[in-house]
């Protein structure tokens, strides 16, 4: 087998072997003769360039003796003109002949490597060669793959989407420890904090698991008054009509969804001056039996929505909050006071903060 790079660095080794015994004729000589013409400097200075230009790529092959190699360029720096050298006294000609020697014996040993290297791979079968190479290469990659990030990061994603989908969905559902009241707590809680984060449409049990927002201050000056009249027909003959502006399709059509509705609480939120008029706002919460239900309901209102005039989305927009999260909706409304649209993500946990109403209208 052929390898281009390292006939290469042998024929740039064996030129710089005999570049570096000119260097040391041209010393020699003038160290004799003391006698050093314009044109003889100037072939010195051609001669240590050269070298300079091989140095090079000789230390990038060279795997010992690295200081040796260096020193070159020193003996070459240190030589600056045939002049210098010929006035070299007995001390430094003896320095002189020593680091030439070593660093010749350095370039000899480097060339005997090389030329063994070459006839080793003259021996080698190309295609066996280029085989080799591919199997190493693909155990490097395996290996790699084997203990990289990505295959733990994908074998994680995988745990975790067989312990919170492909079990819960195909093989028992965790619900079944909300019945055992032991692990009730615990379910409860892995639920709401690990489940639930991942899969928000998870459904909740019961309404009253939905977390509160434990920092929740009520505004200055808000209080609360009688909500009895706050029930399902309050909904369909007042709220639906008259605030969402449905029409009898859509009344008829709520009333199916309202029929999904386990639950409902409404509250009657007093605010204003003290000493003035107090105004009132009202916040329902729904509690659907599945997650679709829930949805079902909201897109109705949002669909009722776009189909109104600008004015009339705006109004929308700006006096009733929408919110939901799974099969729990919470809806808030009031006339040109955030207390309540803003009511539901405020009091409970379950919203972000920067979170928008479905019935935002810009």
């Amino acid at each position: 087998m052929i390898d281009p790079i390292l006939n290469r660095s042998l024929d740039e080794s064996r030129e710089l072997h005999v570049r570096w015994t000119q260097f040391r004729d041209f010393c020699l000589h003038a160290q004799k003769s003391r006698n050093i013409s314009a044109q003889a400097e100037l072939k010195f200075i051609e001669l240590k360039s050269r070298i300079a230009m091989l140095h090079d790529g000789f230390l990038d092959t060279l795997d010992h003796d690295e200081k040796i190699g260096q020193n070159i360029m020193t003996i070459v720096s240190d030589s600056i003109m045939l002049r210098k050298v010929s006035a070299f006294n007995d001390a430094e000609r003896q320095k002189f002949e020593f680091d030439w020697n070593e660093c010749f014996m350095l370039l000899t040993e480097q060339i005997s490597h090389l030329e063994e290297e070459k006839e080793r791979l003259a021996g080698i079968n190309e295609r066996a060669h280029r085989a080799k190479q591919r199997n190493i290469r693909l155990k490097a990659a395996i290996h790699n793959f084997i203990n990289g990030a990505f295959l733990k990061f994908l074998s994680m994603m995988v745990v975790l989407v067989f312990i919170f989908h492909i079990i819960p969905t195909y093989i028992w559902s965790y619900r079944g420890f909300y019945d055992i009241r032991f692990t009730r707590g615990i379910y409860l809680y892995f639920a709401n904090n690990m489940y639930r984060p991942l899969f928000k449409e998870y459904r909740y049990d019961e309404m009253y698991h939905i977390p509160l927002n434990g920092d929740y201050a009520p505004p200055m000056g808000m209080g609360t008054a009688d909500a009895s009249h706050l029930n399902r027909d309050w909904l369909l003959d007042v709220e639906f009509p008259v605030t969402f502006k449905f029409g009898g399709a859509a009344i008829n059509q709520v009333k199916s969804n309202l029929d999904a509705m386990l639950n409902l609480k409404g509250y009657v939120l007093t605010y204003g001056a003290m000493g003035g008029t107090k105004q009132e706002a009202r916040v329902f919460y729904l509690f659907f039996n599945t997650a679709a239900d829930a949805r079902e309901f909201t897109d109705l209102v949002r669909e009722v929505q776009s189909g109104l005039e600008y004015d009339d989305k705006k109004t929308i927009s700006n006096n009733v909050g929408l919110y939901r999260s799974a099969n729990f909706v919470g809806m808030g409304i009031t006339a040109g006071h955030p207390v309540g649209p803003n009511h539901p993500k405020e009091f409970y946990r379950v919203w972000p903060e920067g979170e928008r109403s479905l019935l935002h209208f810009e």
